[in-house]
């Protein structure tokens, strides 16, 4: 179990670092069109008036939806590199969370079972110290007699008559 944790340890690790890559040349990307798009527009980016021009050139917003567009397909090429298709990337994530969830419920049981062996344990250890009191409690009562040693004896006979007897 530890092998497979460090497995996907390491898997998930590749992957953060892969997704790190691709984040940078991304903003790489953007970076680099953001200064072709400064250094092909006009120096004076206040609307100019005499030219009737209010706003931005149309060129510019059809631009920046191509850009957006690429945005979605750098989206789809990072879900490739990480493994996940397009098509089955929502049945895969439900897969693996069902792996998870699969994962949780045992070690819920796991940890669920692990409690009520504690709690034998210190049931056990509670009913030994009781036991080993009431036992201390009959040998003490034992050594008050003054024949005692008649009573532990371990040639003691069913028949014999030679033990204390009960006067009451």
């Amino acid at each position: 179990m530890t092998k497979e944790r460090e497995e996907m340890a390491n898997r998930e690790e590749e992957m953060q670092t892969i997704i790190q890559r691709l984040k940078d040349s991304l903003s790489q990307r953007s970076s680099s069109d953001e200064e072709t798009r400064l250094s092909r527009r006009s120096n004076n980016s206040s609307p100019n008036v005499e030219n009737g021009q209010f706003a931005p050139p149309s060129g510019l917003n059809r631009r920046s939806f191509r850009i957006r567009g690429g945005s979605s397909s750098n989206a789809d090429a990072l879900n490739a590199l990480e493994g996940r298709s397009p098509g089955a990337s929502l049945a895969d994530e439900l897969s693996e969370l069902n792996d998870t969830e699969n994962e949780n419920d045992q070690y819920r049981r796991l940890e669920g079972e692990l409690k009520s062996a504690r709690i034998r344990k210190s049931f056990a250890k509670d009913q030994n110290k009781a036991l080993t009191l009431y036992i201390n409690k009959i040998i003490e009562r034992l050594l008050q007699h003054q024949d005692f040693e008649a009573i532990l004896d371990s040639d003691f006979k069913t028949g014999d008559t030679k033990g204390p007897v009960n006067k009451d």
